[in-house]
């Protein structure tokens, strides 16, 4: 492995998220950021609006093509994800010119390499964060100043925090580094960093103002009401990340944090250390709050480049086969129900469809299919009553088909179609009135069935054609009309 070039790796992974892109069904969450794209905003009430805009810009520029939908939706996180790994390879071999493709790949987080075929604000958020790397790093290690340095780094701190919210983070490394390391032009960096946060905040600022601050409320409040200690979260949180991280960079991580126990820090690491510190709270806040696993790619990275530079050849051959293994096993897991077959042959019983990834990717394909088979006019629109359910059903139905949350909250409200000719108005998360016959979706996750108001629904078929042998998770089509 120690011979596979840099180029070939980075060729490999290009070609397996291409293939996975253009293959696999949409995923729940890049049904909903598909449909936050129908009308691109300043901002949203869960996520800042850049994914939602590149998701848009894409379906424009690429449309003419006549390429998969998956494929053009998802284009963009590929193109970002390679670009962010192949700024950080070239900034470690600067560093290290004798970095060949096994040290490299420690800038290849697992969970990265699993996921990138996926659209979501992560890819940008680490484009943004390896741009805003490179600058500052070019500003405090450069004999002079150059405007691209200064443009770069307002460029990541705005493509970050127009990502997700996370990135003020490490937008704070950025003027420590400034602020200590930097050898000139001290001012003129932090202010072309206050310019791109600025430039971040402002569509931002200007959403919330319009909305009762429904999104930064949200995410600074109401996302960790009743937190609490829980030790049994936090080891599953470190569970998953010997998945995301890889049991080598979690070793090479610790080596990192003790490195000052056993001796003074060089420059490189001091640099390394201020990008990493800020972003380990996403290391503490699962002991205290839900969490996401790859929240913390954005605390591996920085640690996955000190070790690239550091760490030694037989640890960095241990990550690529890792990630390598995790590759080929994730493309199995999401084509094929690779986990169901797993799970009836090491239990000997039929494995529960909700537990097996490819079922999300696969069965929204047959719902236009089931749709015509039940022959319903042509303008009912359709309500899911979960989030997921309905952007899937979105997604799969476009253009032909309307479709919406129902019931919903009212920031809910802010972000999908009202419908007001068909539901009418109701509290905010009670069940609407219905004023025209509509199509009601459900999967087998939320086994909630249609309870509009005065409504008299019925059932008009399922999807549940075995897979490979495999029952997968059902979805099923309702009328509901007033009565």
């Amino acid at each position: 492995m120690a011979r596979l070039s840099p180029a070939l790796l980075f060729a490999a992974l290009s070609l397996a998220w291409l293939f996975q892109a253009a293959t696999l069904g949409i995923s729940d969450d890049e049904a909903y950021y598909w449909v936050l794209s129908r009308s691109p905003a300043f901002g949203y009430v869960y996520h800042p609006p850049l994914v939602a805009w590149i998701i848009a810009l894409s379906e424009r520029a690429l449309s003419w093509l006549h390429l998969p939908r998956e494929l053009v939706v998802r284009l963009p996180g590929v193109l970002l994800s390679g670009t962010t790994l192949l700024l950080a390879a070239e900034w470690i071999r600067r560093i290290r010119s004798t970095a060949n493709a096994a040290s490299l790949s420690f800038v290849v987080l697992p969970g990265l390499a699993a996921l990138s075929w996926m659209m979501v604000p992560d890819h940008s958020l680490l484009l943004g964060w390896i741009l805003c790397f490179r600058a500052c790093w070019s500003i405090c290690e450069g004999d002079s100043l150059r405007g691209r340095d200064l443009l770069l780094l307002a460029l990541g701190a705005m493509i970050g925090l127009l990502s997700k919210f996370s990135a003020v983070l490490y937008c704070a490394s950025a003027a420590a580094c400034l602020v200590f390391f930097a050898r000139q032009a001290r001012a003129q960096s932090l202010l072309a960093l206050l310019i791109g946060m600025l430039a971040a905040a402002a569509p931002i600022l200007i959403w919330n103002s319009q909305h009762d601050w429904v999104a930064l409320l949200y995410q600074f409040k109401s996302r960790h009401a009743g937190a609490s200690l829980d030790w049994q979260r936090w080891r599953t949180f470190w569970s998953s990340q010997v998945l995301f991280a890889g049991p080598a960079l979690l070793a090479a991580g610790g080596f990192f944090a003790l490195s000052p126990l056993r001796r003074k820090l060089n420059r490189q690491e001091l640099f390394l250390a201020a990008w990493t510190a800020p972003a380990t709270i996403f290391f503490v806040q699962p002991a205290v709050s839900a969490f996401k696993p790859h929240w913390a790619l954005v605390a591996w990275l920085p640690i996955g480049l000190w070790a690239a530079l550091h760490s030694s050849r037989t640890l960095a051959r241990i990550h690529l086969a890792f990630v390598s293994c995790l590759l080929v096993f994730s493309v199995g897991l999401t084509q094929f129900p690779l986990s169901s077959w797993i799970t009836q042959q090491w239990t000997g019983r039929a494995a529960n469809p909700l537990w097996d990834v490819s079922n999300d990717l696969t069965g929204w394909r047959e719902l236009p299919r089931l749709v015509a088979e039940t022959q319903v006019p042509a303008e009912l629109p359709v309500i899911g009553s979960r989030y997921q359910t309905a952007a899937q059903a979105a997604f799969a139905l476009w253009p032909s088909r309307r479709a919406t949350l129902a019931p919903s909250t009212l920031a809910e409200r802010l972000e999908w179609p009202q419908l007001s000719e068909v539901i009418a108005e109701s509290p905010s998360g009670a069940w609407p009135e219905l004023l025209k016959p509509v199509l009601y979706v459900q999967d087998d996750r939320y086994t909630q069935e249609p309870l509009f108001t005065g409504a008299q629904c019925r059932r008009q078929g399922s999807i549940n054609t075995l897979r490979f042998g495999f029952r997968p998770k059902g979805i099923h089509l309702w009328v509901c009309e007033p009565r």
